[in-house]
């Protein structure tokens, strides 16, 4: 007799920092929102937004891979745009594995390298 196993759609999630080592150290930190009495989250897409080229050095990469149902709450609307955005809580966000891979870039190839 077969089992029943949960599944779930997993979302590899991509945000930016300027920090790598802080973010590596002390995972996502909350911020208020200055608007309301919210917290502001953390920005995540779920592809690559821009264009590789323009990505200044100092800004690195950030993976995250999540199951699709615990992050559908804090989509955003994106009309028109060919990418999901998420306004994730720190507090969520720390609960998943980060991974920090390196942007390869050599002569028009763009490439993610797992770290």
């Amino acid at each position: 007799m077969l089992s029943e196993v949960d599944i779930f759609i997993a979302m590899e999630l991509y945000p930016w920092t300027l920090k790598r080592t802080k973010l590596k150290a002390k995972g996502f930190i909350s911020h208020k929102d200055r608007y309301s009495d919210g917290e502001l989250g953390i920005w995540f897409t779920d592809r690559l937004v821009g264009e590789p080229e323009d990505i200044k050095p100092e800004i690195k990469m950030v993976t995250m891979e999540v199951p699709e149902d615990d992050i559908t709450q804090y989509e955003e609307s994106n009309e028109g745009s060919r990418y999901r955005a998420f306004r994730i809580p720190a507090s969520v966000a720390n609960q998943y594995e980060l991974q920090f891979p390196t942007l390869y870039i050599d002569r028009g190839i763009f490439k993610l390298i797992p770290f």
